[in-house]
């Protein structure tokens, strides 16, 4: 068993419960100790009546002193009692009941018995007993119900310690208060949050490796693409043309990938960022029309179905990151001749950007993953390297934007459409 909250229950309840059974064996041993000691004394007390002077009249059969208490006196060798029974208290087994006897001679030389039937005793006893365990066996349900309550408040803060836990942002954690923690969760708390630190410490020191390597490589990257883009390659031969315009594209992904580390690394910094009012559909114009030259060489419909004038807040290079990156995919995954569809409109306080295209668009199994860095699929097409869709994710929850991938099936056309939210201004 595994939950601590039904271990201490069930020991507690197994205690009380062996409590309670050991309370009542007790209870009716005393109560029979004392229901024994009083059916004993009232025998004496009959008896001594009797003896006292002027000595009573000893019926010679039976006689019946009380009837309710079931005591009867009578002459040793006259009734149900033999004559052997010597002076004083016996247990005697006539017929088919048992009695408490107390034997005593008189002055006068006759032998009396005074007996009552031990089951009056049992029935004493049990009576005395039960008046004892019942306040008992309401308090013990009571006192479970009372202990599940205590138990439950007392790891409340554990639940709400799981809670906040739950609740932390992989690029923001926060360090676990400790206000009305109580003493034995502190060093627990305590660990938690030197995890935490360390956790943060490795993360800035990863961000900062990324993005020192990427500035340091950036440089001589950017000497090597220029200079690779002032030769002329068409005098070379053939065999060789085709190998410099591979290296011409080497570089070409190089840089783009260095540039797409920087601006991983500078949104998945912990540090805040001012929020501007960005016009949404200017900048996502500008990134249509500089798409539009690569559409039209392909025959590619590169265009909108709805357009409206909207408002965000946010940052200008952030935006600009997400609309480029997420036109670039479509585009580059769409075929020849064919279709990309934009939709730019509101929705509650959100502005909504839908981009649609009818390429292959992406297998079930791998949506839930298309936004870990450098995932490209089982069956990458393109020469891109996984990190765009991980960067427009950071962003998007930077500024508490939303992205959505579905595919598209039908009848007349098949692809992907990426629905992203963008809090507007």
């Amino acid at each position: 068993m595994t939950s601590l909250r039904a271990r201490l229950f069930i020991g507690v309840t197994v205690f009380v419960a062996a409590f309670g059974v050991c309370a009542g064996i007790l209870s009716f041993r005393s109560a029979f100790d004392e229901a024994i000691e009083f059916q004993d004394g009232t025998l004496l007390q009959v008896a001594d009546f009797i003896n006292e002077p002027p000595v009573r009249h000893v019926p010679s059969a039976p006689g019946q002193v009380d009837d309710e208490a079931q005591i009867i006196v009578e002459e040793l060798g006259q009734g149900r009692f033999p004559l052997s029974l010597t002076d004083g208290l016996h247990t005697v087994t006539a017929g088919d009941t048992t009695w408490r006897v107390f034997v005593r001679s008189l002055p006068n030389g006759k032998r009396i018995a005074a007996a009552q039937p031990t089951a009056v005793r049992d029935e004493l006893a049990r009576d005395s007993a039960i008046q004892t365990l019942l306040p008992l066996a309401v308090l013990i349900p009571c006192l479970m119900i009372l202990v599940a309550i205590v138990i439950r408040l007392s790891l409340q803060p554990v639940s709400l310690l799981t809670e906040r836990l739950d609740a932390q942002d992989v690029d923001h954690l926060l360090r676990l208060p400790k206000d009305n923690i109580p003493k034995e969760l502190q060093p627990f708390v305590d660990a938690i949050n030197r995890l935490i630190d360390r956790l943060e410490a490795a993360f800035i020191h990863q961000q900062r490796f990324i993005a020192d390597a990427a500035h340091e490589l950036r440089s001589p990257v950017t000497a090597l693409s220029l200079q690779v883009q002032t030769i002329d390659s068409s005098a070379l031969p053939p065999a060789q043309k085709q190998r410099f315009d591979e290296l011409r594209a080497g570089m070409s992904r190089v840089a783009r990938l260095l540039d797409q580390l920087l601006s991983l690394s500078r949104y998945e910094s912990v540090q805040s960022t001012p929020l501007d009012a960005i016009p949404f559909d200017a900048v996502l114009k500008e990134h249509v029309a500089a798409l539009m030259p690569d559409a039209e060489a392909r025959h590619i419909d590169l265009g909108f179905r709805q357009f409206h004038p909207v408002t965000v807040k946010g940052d200008a290079p952030a935006l600009a990151i997400v609309v480029r990156n997420l036109l670039d995919n479509a585009v580059r995954h769409a075929p020849d001749h064919g279709q990309v569809d934009l939709s730019l409109t509101t929705s509650g306080p959100n502005a909504v950007l839908e981009i649609e295209d009818n390429g292959p668009g992406i297998p079930e199994g791998e949506l839930p993953r298309v936004f870990e860095p450098f995932f490209r699929g089982t069956h990458p097409t393109g020469d891109g390297n996984g990190l765009g869709l991980s960067i427009v994710q950071r962003v998007l929850a930077r500024f508490g934007g939303t992205i959505e991938l579905t595919n598209v099936t039908g009848v007349s056309r098949s692809g992907l459409r990426v629905v992203v939210t963008w809090p507007a201004a």
